[in-house]
């Protein structure tokens, strides 16, 4: 699913610099610019960045500060690891509970775009999906940690 995510990000990066393109071109050289391009860019800059968060946790590929967690024994690089999963956990539940929250207000009263009357709640579920993906990786994680802790003692 986050393979998916991801082709979707990259499709929609495309989308979002051939809009910035296009409206260049018609502002610029044509003289009649786009009253929709600038809210459609935020929302796919935004969609862009969303989609490919999940995959960063999977691959494990995201910003990591390691300068301490490398230097410590194995046992304190595995508690790095459950603190640093335990903290991603809590603000992706806080940032699902309000994300939904923003997303039934948005879809209740039909809220749309100022100058485009883009209709935003489809915009704002992507925040929760994404919030409740990311939980589920890092719960696949811990379940790794968990497992290589339970096969490292077995093994010893």
């Amino acid at each position: 699913m986050s393979a998916v995510g991801m082709y979707a990000s990259a499709a929609a990066g495309i989308l979002l610099t051939f809009f910035v393109v296009l409206s260049a071109i018609m502002r610029y050289f044509i003289g009649a610019p786009f009253h929709f391009s600038d809210e459609l860019v935020g929302l796919l800059l935004a969609t862009t960045f969303l989609l490919a968060l999940p995959n960063g946790l999977v691959d494990n590929s995201h910003l990591r500060i390691t300068i301490l967690a490398d230097r410590l024994p194995r046992v304190g690089r595995v508690i790095a690891k459950t603190v640093a999963n335990s903290i991603l956990v809590v603000f992706a539940a806080v940032f699902l509970f309000e994300s939904y929250k923003y997303t039934a207000v948005s879809y209740k009263y039909g809220a749309r775009s100022e100058m485009a009357e883009i209709l935003l709640y489809p915009w704002m579920g992507l925040m929760t999906l994404v919030s409740a993906l990311m939980i589920l990786i890092v719960a696949d994680n811990v379940f790794q940690i968990v497992r290589e802790l339970i096969n490292q003692r077995d093994s010893k």
